[in-house]
């Protein structure tokens, strides 16, 4: 009887998740012996069932988990950490993204999750608009100023609907934030994690930059989530949109051919967002030599170069030049970001930082949709200061 593996996956659109399944008859093809069951969750659930996992110590053997969750499971006891030779197996440090390896390793130098898939946060546009209303593509995002007039020209020309921003998910938002706080030479903790900085100066210049785009939001396009938001640029309602590297394939979706061919994509006004996913074992299986293997398969150049749709952008340097990823002009923007782009530190305080700045980001975004004369400089001032008051990370003994 064939062994079984669990593999808890992030969810993705139709033709990701149909490659990810042909990937994984592939690997079955070679290993007939070991059978992959593979668990989908709804978007927005991804967290719940993790949590699941690590309360009850059962379920998948394998988990896709985001970037920035991993010291918190390392802290929770859930993750089993590669062996050596296991990480010289899959190519070795030099074959990943680097700031995709170092968050998943430790101090001591141990990798506790591969590198799989990365994505940034970058600008979609729609060319077509942008040549009704005589704005140069070159320069349009180059910094917080030069975005502003942007979509500045874009209101004056008559579009309804400059722009489509996530604004309501307060999960998300710390890190829709972060290019504008980096470009303005800002941060949210410091590299030790011992002291939060989201309150300085250069941070809270940063919120302003980010903030000041809400004059730009139509009234049908406040208060929404990420998919929502996406939906408006996919629907053709929107000219531009600040969001993640997976949008092309919601247009593949939602989207007219129309939209797909005057795609316009551009690197954020700041410093970009490095994110993306890892393939874990958790500390409770009972099959790691076979959970390995498919790990192994899984972020392989042969794997990767099979079934591209089953990531948006592989976490592997050797993949960056790769016909199956390098043929579209969007992908070498993608690239351009991960390259230029920051990881989000791998620090214990991180996870609460995420959650609480993100809940705050959004009590900010609901009071100036409730209150359009409020003044929003004193709002971010008075608003960092006393998140930071209350997140001052406890003084470790001498």
């Amino acid at each position: 009887m064939a062994e079984e593996i669990e593999f808890l996956a992030w969810s993705r659109m139709e033709e990701g998740a149909a490659d990810l399944k042909r990937s994984l008859a592939a690997f079955q093809a070679i290993y007939p012996n070991i059978k992959v069951s593979l668990t989908i969750p709804a978007p927005g659930a991804m967290w719940e069932e993790i949590i699941r996992i690590v309360l009850y110590k059962q379920g998948a053997d394998i988990g896709e988990v985001g970037s920035t969750y991993i010291e918190s499971l390392k802290g929770m006891d859930a993750l089993r950490p590669f062996a050596a030779d296991e990480v010289l197996s899959f190519g070795g440090d030099k074959a990943f993204v680097k700031s995709m390896l170092e968050a998943g390793r430790d101090s001591d130098g141990r990798l506790w999750a591969i590198p799989w898939r990365t994505d940034s946060r970058v600008i979609f546009y729609r060319r077509d608009i942008f040549a009704k209303a005589g704005i140069d593509e070159a320069d349009a995002f180059l910094t917080p100023a030069h975005m502003e007039r942007t979509l500045q020209a874009l209101q004056d020309s008559g579009v309804e609907m400059p722009l489509a921003l996530a604004t309501a998910a307060a999960q998300s938002l710390t890190l829709f934030t972060t290019c504008w706080v980096w470009g303005a030479g800002g941060d949210f903790v410091n590299l030790a994690g011992s002291e939060i900085v989201f309150n300085s100066p250069k941070a809270q210049q940063g919120f302003r930059d980010y903030f000041r785009l809400a004059c730009y939001l139509a009234p049908s396009a406040r208060g929404l989530g990420i998919i929502p938001s996406d939906r408006l640029f996919c629907e053709g309602k929107a000219a531009v949109t600040y969001t993640g590297t997976w949008l092309p394939d919601a247009i593949d979706q939602m989207g007219s051919p129309m939209i797909k061919e005057n795609l316009g994509v551009a690197l954020p006004p700041g410093v970009p967002i490095v994110g993306g996913t890892h393939l874990a074992v958790w500390k409770h299986s009972i099959r790691v030599s076979d959970s390995v293997k498919l790990i192994r398969f899984l972020t392989s150049k042969e794997n990767l170069t099979g079934y591209p749709r089953s990531i948006v952008s592989p976490a592997r340097l050797d993949m960056f030049d790769s016909d199956a990823f390098s043929s579209s002009i969007m992908y070498q923007v993608f690239i351009e970001a991960i390259k230029r782009g920051r990881a989000i530190p791998s620090l214990p305080l991180w996870a609460v930082v995420e959650d609480r700045l993100g809940r705050a980001l959004l009590q900010i975004w609901e009071k100036i949709y409730s209150e359009p004369d409020v003044n929003v400089d004193d709002l971010i001032a008075d608003s960092m200061n006393s998140l930071a008051m209350r997140l001052i990370p406890p003084r470790r003994p001498k």
